[in-house]
């Protein structure tokens, strides 16, 4: 039965081959299974698979290969992507095995009562914080006797001394006493280079392990600010050469020193395995002429991979899917329960609630500010072919691709995507993006739901060149917006042609999660900002737009070329809602040809006038009479004036 099924599989990836017009060749069959695989395996088998994401990132792919994710299970992290060739044949991200999609998940799970504490008594104001789940690895964590187990490595004199500080200590080991003490690491007045690699502080932390994490925690002050030129702190082997055995997962903003104390926690996964673990401050080029680091309460212990908040959280979901989290800018903006602010420093959330959230709600996401599917760095970025997969609670895009040259999505599902600060003001995340340049890409047969930004979206400030790209039958439901495009990159060497939305059904859009915490309250089916590149040949045909919160069409001008848009044989309906802004087919703002140009109207006549298209006038406005679908997604009904309009239920879906 199982080489019946595994006959049937090939065969059907070789057919999803030869439907996308890709060459194949005989290449590896990779296979992840998160409850059985080990990543000690091959992954050549469903009975030798891998389990973990970070083991699939750090294998290189061969043009022709496919990578399978056991239906049923469910990955936290992000997957990177590598591509095929035109000749050598495409590279497939998939699903085997039954039941239901393979979920990859962009959050870290905060449901134990342990990964909240309360940051003082009665505050009502509740911070994550990261479990460890072992021993101490460090031999001498606060210099109470000496400075004994931690080495220097200076070569060129940056480092002059490390002793024992009596004077200077954690605030928290007061009252002073003979073993209240830090280490000071004293700066040569001459740096002599900028190689943070020539200026460590290091000690021994036995075995690490690959594919574990470990937290490397210290409390920390200095001189004069002290600005890391990359990571302040390294996991090496602690024989000769030094290699690498640990790569960060936290970002590198939060590593600055001030001249106070404070606490810093530095996160590591293991990629190789070895007894004779280091962990190590790389200090090269980092502090001030003459000036000192106090270092004191340090620890490295292990802690679940999964549980690790490493960048922006851009939303909470609650229970399931029941209700979201209000995220706010400022610590002193939580004011009432439910709302939550992301320390960048520290790593963690803080949330206002009357008592622990994980005695409120049984399943809490943090949504983390990290595309969930990218291009891995320096992989070829053409010739893919991703089907079967359910991308869900990312605070960044669900996918998220530039650059990129025949590739396929086809039958994914989105949800809950979106959230996380782009700067300190602007929060972001579409459902899948192609930004700067896309050639010859398709999404089809696709669902996204619950998007912060656009679910749809080709993009670009900057050098842009966007050709040939199609999104057919895919079903949008409450996105902020269900289709953006634009292209800004100037009349000389950017250009948009060929892009066609067609057959998509776009339901609720500004009706989800995000419009209520959003600046800019959009809520249309089809965002345009301005286009100052050439766009040519864009299709917006056949399409369902329902119901949206604003408007059908949201344009700011100048748009190149928006009178030549094919805007023909749409059905759309939107909500007569007694709101002042609801209910518009078509808003305008900016100006063309100099001539202030604003316009908001309900009239199909002069959204009609504003597209030259003959066909439009064929476009029915009014209810397309939608009815669920036995799969949920809406559908017009059979014999209206919408049938065989929008998305069509996929087999299997």
């Amino acid at each position: 039965m199982k080489n019946c099924y595994r006959t049937v599989l090939a065969l059907a990836i070789a057919a999803g081959l030869a439907a996308y017009g890709g060459a194949t060749q005989a290449a590896n069959v990779y296979h992840l299974d998160s409850i059985n695989g080990s990543d000690s395996n091959d992954g050549l088998t469903e009975a030798t698979a891998w389990q973990n994401l970070y083991k699939l990132n750090l294998k290189t792919l061969a043009p022709g290969d496919s990578v399978l994710f056991k239906r049923g299970g469910q990955w936290r992290g992000s997957l990177q992507m590598q591509g095929g060739t035109l000749t050598g044949g495409v590279v497939t991200y998939g699903a085997y095995g039954v039941g239901n999609k393979p979920r990859l998940l962009g959050s870290a799970p905060l449901n134990a009562l342990a990964d909240w504490v309360q940051t003082s008594t009665g505050s009502q104001i509740w911070a994550s914080q990261l479990v460890t789940i072992s021993s101490e690895k460090l031999s001498n964590t606060d210099f109470s006797t000496n400075v004994s187990g931690w080495s220097v490595y200076s070569p060129h004199g940056i480092i002059t001394s490390v002793a024992r500080d009596l004077a200077t200590y954690f605030p928290q080991e007061a009252p002073p006493s003979a073993t209240t003490a830090s280490a000071k690491v004293t700066f040569n007045s001459f740096q002599g280079t900028d190689q943070t690699s020539d200026a460590m502080l290091y000690a021994g932390v036995g075995q690490v392990t690959a594919g574990k994490c470990y937290k490397f925690s210290f409390h920390a002050m200095a001189s004069a600010p002290f600005a890391p030129k990359a990571a302040i702190a390294i996991l090496v082997q602690n024989t000769s050469p030094g290699t690498t055995v640990g790569i960060l997962k936290n970002a590198p903003a939060m590593w600055t020193i001030g001249t106070t104390w404070d606490n810093y926690d530095v996160l590591f996964q293991a990629i190789t395995t070895v007894p004779d673990g280091r962990v190590a401050f790389a200090l090269g080029g980092a502090g001030a002429a003459g000036s000192t680091l106090n270092i004191d309460g340090l620890s490295f212990k292990e802690f679940d991979c999964d549980r690790a908040l490493t960048a922006d959280v851009g939303n909470l979901i609650f229970d399931g899917e029941a209700s979201v989290g209000v995220k706010v800018l400022n610590e002193a903006d939580l004011d009432q329960d439910g709302k939550f602010w992301f320390d960048p420093k520290k790593m963690q959330v803080k949330l206002r609630s009357y008592q622990n959230p994980a005695t409120l709600h049984s399943q809490i996401e943090a949504a983390q500010g990290n595309t969930i599917v990218s291009i891995k760095k320096n992989a070829s970025n053409t010739d893919l072919l991703v089907q079967d997969l359910d991308l869900r609670y990312g605070g960044a895009h669900g996918v998220g691709l530039g650059g990129v040259k025949r590739i396929t999505f086809d039958r994914l599902d989105l949800s809950y995507i979106g959230g996380s600060l782009l700067d300190p003001l602007t929060r972001y995340g579409n459902g899948i993006q192609f930004w700067l340049a896309a050639d010859t890409v398709t999404v089809r047969n696709s669902r996204l739901s619950q998007i912060y930004d656009s679910a749809l979206t080709a993009q670009g400030q900057g050098v842009s060149i966007v050709n040939g790209v199609t999104f057919a039958n895919n079903y949008v439901l409450n996105a902020e917006q269900c289709f953006e495009l634009w292209n800004q990159g100037g009349s000389v060497g950017s250009s948009t042609t060929g892009v066609t939305f067609s057959h998509n059904t776009c339901v609720g859009s500004g009706r989800g999660w995000s419009h209520a915490q959003r600046k800019n309250k959009e809520g249309a089916d089809v965002l345009m900002y301005a286009a100052t590149s050439p766009m040519r040949n864009i299709a917006i045909t056949d399409n369902v737009f329902f119901n949206p919160i604003n408007s059908l069409v949201r344009i700011d001008l100048p748009w190149d070329g928006y009178r030549s848009i094919d805007f023909s044989r749409n059905c759309f309906y939107p909500d007569p809602n007694p709101l002042p802004d609801a209910g518009w087919l078509l808003k305008e703002t900016g100006n063309i040809d100099g001539i202030a140009h604003p316009l908001t109207t309900t009239s199909p006549s002069v959204f009609v006038s504003e597209f030259s298209t003959a066909a439009t006038p064929a476009s029915y406005y009014g209810d397309p009479q939608l009815l669920p679908s036995p799969s949920g997604e809406l559908v017009p009904a059979a014999g209206g004036a919408c049938e065989g309009k929008g998305y069509v239920p996929v087999a299997g879906n």
